[in-house]
């Protein structure tokens, strides 16, 4: 009986240990992770490919170049010449959109999150502008 309970009790610990670190991990790559991941991890796509683009996990991180179709305070719509589709974009709290204009082109880096309704609508999120 004390032999099952110490084995209950390790692998209760071990569960509760691995489901830390997991939550953990998850918690550290939603604050920051489009300015902490590394290059080579970052998909460069044209804009027109976006919604070709499949998300592999749920850290899918694209650097594209937009133009700039209307600025809201904490949301940048976007579309590019000739095409249809529209993308949504969720900045960070410390970017500051207020030198964007309408018109412009700009390169952003974000996460790409799946759109399980519409393959022709696409959000970005925690994006940044890279200068």
């Amino acid at each position: 009986m004390r032999k099952n309970l110490l084995v209950l009790s390790i692998l209760l610990g071990f569960t509760l240990l691995s489901s830390y670190f997991t939550f953990s991990k998850y918690i550290n790559s939603n604050i920051n992770p489009v300015r902490d991941i590394s290059n080579k991890d970052v998909n460069k796509v044209s804009f027109e490919s976006l919604t070709k683009l499949g998300t592999k996990s749920s850290l899918n991180v694209i650097e594209v170049e937009i133009l700039v179709k209307d600025i809201n305070l904490d949301e940048l719509t976007i579309t590019s010449e000739n095409s249809i589709d529209d993308v949504t974009i969720n900045f960070q709290p410390d970017e500051d959109l207020s030198n964007i204009k309408i018109g412009d082109k700009i390169k952003i880096r974000a996460i790409k999150k799946s759109m399980n309704y519409s393959p022709l609508i696409v959000k970005l999120d925690n994006a940044i502008i890279v200068k």
